[in-house]
């Protein structure tokens, strides 16, 4: 076999583990991985057609001889489907949330915060371009700002740890805890369905923010529910499988 048509064989031999290895893998052991099937079409296969010419060159760098190639590139071929396949067997962790103890600085309902709100969302439909916004927004927003039951906090924070949830197969949805670390950081915060009566200036405690971004309707803009369009992360009471 010449040698143009031996690099090509590795080349499409390489190629097709990789594809294998990135469009099967995320299927069978990461279903809800985002980028799915297309890290075999966009990545893994390509990556792998160029892989096969550059081991071809170096087996013929260091002179192998024809049995010795062919057992340099099945070993080589195993490796690197064996290494996409970790990919995906060994998935980095996802973020689950933070942990916050903080102290009170003031507080506002969400009512007697409206003109601010407003404010916010006025900037942000200046600011975009691509779409127009829904007819009403701004009397919509004031009205059920009027009638929700939360409160806005500001809140100065003393120490805080992140919660990350495992994404292997063999213990996904496991929750892991982070060490707790120094902060120094103010943030307003909303949290639904409390009233200032519920938070006193001063007090302290500990709190928890989910890292799952908030649902919003891709055909409304501005968003319509209050926990869609507040423009503050999200505090609640730790959930209970954390407490421990």
């Amino acid at each position: 076999m010449s040698k143009n048509l031996e690099s090509v064989r590795w080349a499409i031999i390489f190629g097709a583990v990789g594809f294998a290895a990135g469009f099967f893998g995320p299927m069978i052991l990461a279903p809800e991985a985002n980028q799915g099937p297309l890290v075999g079409i966009l990545m893994s296969g390509p990556g792998g057609f160029v892989l096969g010419f550059m081991l071809y060159g170096v087996a013929r760098l260091f002179a192998f001889n024809p049995k010795k190639r062919q057992r340099f590139r099945n070993i080589c071929a195993v490796v690197f489907g064996v290494s996409v396949l970790a990919i995906f067997l060994f998935p980095a962790p996802e973020r689950h949330g933070y942990a916050f103890d903080l102290e009170v600085r003031s507080c506002q309902s969400s009512s007697e915060a409206t003109d601010r709100i407003i404010d916010y969302w006025k900037k942000r439909i200046s600011a975009t371009h691509w779409a127009e916004p829904r007819p009403g927004w701004e009397q919509q927003m004031h009205e059920e700002l009027a009638k929700d039951q939360g409160s806005l906090i500001e809140a100065a924070i003393s120490r805080k740890r992140k919660f990350d949830r495992s994404r292997r197969f063999w213990n996904k949805g496991k929750i892991y805890q982070g060490e707790w670390q120094p902060s120094q950081d103010k943030k307003t915060f909303y949290i639904a369905n409390k009233s200032c009566a519920d938070f006193a200036i001063g007090m302290k405690g500990t709190f928890y923010q989910s890292a799952v971004g908030r649902v919003r309707s891709p055909n409304e803009w501005p968003p319509s529910a209050v926990e869609s369009f507040m423009p503050y992360p999200d505090l609640k009471d730790i959930p209970s499988e954390l407490r421990q």
